[in-house]
């Protein structure tokens, strides 16, 4: 069965819910709907400082994400000619080197952005460990299927 635009707007917005409420306990920034907007979530992106370490231990766990927007577009190529270098959009800047990307699409486990959640926040917990040099018992990453 087709699924019509409504449908999948819907079905992503359910996983959005989902994962809001999971990673709400882990501690990474999540999107934030605007109140005079309806978000449909084409992306999940999460914001984190040690990306690419979480990146690679959700791989580990066959967990795919990715970065979609890795340079700020005033330091791309294509807008070279405007003359901006670093520094220039701080903000962009920052958020560029933080994104991450969680899957979702519309035929996504329904589970899934609870056990994505779970290996985020094993991850946290491994990394505060290793920060304050101290031993931590976590799960091994949970078994998931996205679909």
């Amino acid at each position: 069965r087709a699924l019509t635009i409504g449908g999948v707007d819907h079905l992503r917005r359910a996983h959005a819910v989902a994962y809001g409420e999971a990673l709400s306990k882990v501690g990474v920034e999540r999107p934030v709907e605007m109140p005079y907007s309806r978000h449909v979530y084409h992306i999940y992106a999460i914001q984190t400082e040690r990306r690419m370490e979480l990146q690679r231990y959700l791989a580990e766990g066959q967990i795919h994400t990715g970065i979609h927007y890795p340079y700020p577009v005033h330091l791309t190529p294509a807008h070279s000619d405007l003359g901006y270098g670093p520094g220039d959009f701080p903000a962009a800047e920052h958020a560029a080197a933080r994104v991450l990307s969680l899957p979702i699409y519309p035929e996504l486990n329904p589970g899934a952005p609870q056990a994505v959640s779970e290996a985020i926040g094993n991850f946290s917990k491994l990394a505060m460990a290793v920060a304050l040099g101290t031993a931590v018992k976590v799960e091994v990453l949970p078994a998931w299927s996205s679909r």
